[in-house]
């Protein structure tokens, strides 16, 4: 890992929150950091979806190509919604 994350973060993550130190020390130790600038492109539509991301902080806005516009779709947040956490989750069949 990168940066160094503390479990007392992952537990601010609504869907890590009551989960044992021992698991979030795991999930840390198979993790990889990264921050983003505000506006900075993550993933495109149809890029291969093939990780699961877990969001510390700020929050991440889709939107939907709709004949050539970017139109606002969703906004991810760390909130009762999402819990913070998306992307190819466990068991998942998510592609793209």
């Amino acid at each position: 890992m990168n940066q160094s994350v503390t479990t007392d973060e992952l537990k601010k993550v609504i869907a890590l929150q009551d989960l044992p130190d021992e698991h979030l020390q795991w999930i840390l130790s198979h993790s990889d950091y990264f921050e983003f600038e505000d506006g900075q492109l993550i993933f495109k539509k149809d890029d291969p979806m093939d990780f699961m991301w877990i969001l510390l902080e700020g929050k991440v806005n889709f939107y939907m190509d709709i004949n050539g516009r970017l139109i606002y779709y969703f906004t991810f947040e760390n909130n009762n919604l999402t819990g913070g956490v998306g992307g190819l989750l466990p068991y998942s069949r998510m592609k793209a």
